[in-house]
């Protein structure tokens, strides 16, 4: 089960969406960018892209343009935005209850 979490993206029906560790590759991958580069200002390509990389995990015939019609037959562009930046929060954010194995503990023990 993954610790990343789902978030839904409406377009011509709401999809339950996750940036999870395949997908991360998926995105690698299907567009030649890092998926690190998620993490500065977004453009509006990057996020056409993680929505097309969430939807090919589950449909693997699916284009990049068929994403864009979706989006344009069915959404707004800010709530598009908004929504698919949800899916990158989510695939990075820390998870209460789970440590960074990278940061060392200062408390001793006894």
């Amino acid at each position: 089960m993954s610790a990343i979490p789902f978030a839904t993206v409406n377009l011509d029906i709401p999809y339950e969406l996750r940036l999870d560790m395949a997908a991360m590759v998926s995105y690698e991958q299907l567009t030649g960018e890092a998926v690190f580069a998620l993490l500065g200002a977004l453009s509006f390509t990057q996020c056409v892209n993680v929505v097309w990389t969430c939807l090919h995990q589950k449909d693997e015939k699916i284009k990049q343009e068929d994403v864009i019609d979706l989006i344009e037959e069915n959404c707004d562009v800010t709530t598009f935005v908004q929504e698919s930046s949800k899916l990158i929060t989510g695939a990075f954010k820390k998870r209460k209850g789970k440590s960074d194995p990278n940061v060392k503990s200062t408390q001793t023990k006894n």
